[in-house]
């Protein structure tokens, strides 16, 4: 039996990069993985090959910014059998503007994604893992959050 057998798991931004990755290592140990993503023609090529590969994945295209999006995400886990691990791995860069040329609009799009949407859902996937009495919720950050860079002012 693999580690993660049986095991429901939330990963965001599963589209692409760390998150198709994640979805693919979670699905390859056990895990019926809820593969979340806004991008949905990518979702559906990542979840289509994890499927290919034997894997069990259920793709949700929701914008984790949107708390209706965010209660159908935690619902399809929770008709699955509840959530044992949420990856929040959604995210984004400010599209390299340099501060001046910030706008308004352009962090809220960031700070939504980045901090908002992750402790909504945060929140939502707690309150299953409380009544189920464990879970773990993993958060990814890149480098360039800390390190920072030419144009990420609001990164």
């Amino acid at each position: 039996m693999s580690r993660l057998e049986n095991k429901v798991a939330i990963i965001t931004g599963a589209a692409s990069g760390i998150g198709r990755g994640m979805a693919r290592l979670f699905s390859a140990q056990g895990a019926l993985v809820i593969a979340v993503d806004l991008a949905e023609e990518r979702l559906y090529k990542t979840t289509a090959s994890i499927t290919e590969a034997g894997g069990n994945v259920v793709p949700v295209v929701a914008n984790i910014t949107n708390e209706d999006d965010l209660d159908r995400v935690v619902a399809a886990a929770v008709e699955r059998g509840g959530v044992a691990i949420l990856c929040n791995n959604a995210g984004v860069l400010d599209d390299l503007t340099p501060l001046g040329d910030v706008t308004p609009e352009l962090i809220d799009k960031v700070l939504g994604v980045n901090v908002k949407g992750t402790a909504l859902l945060s929140q939502r996937v707690l309150k299953v893992m409380l009544e189920a009495g464990s879970g773990a919720i993993v958060n990814t950050a890149s480098a360039a959050g800390s390190n920072g860079g030419r144009g990420c002012a609001i990164y």
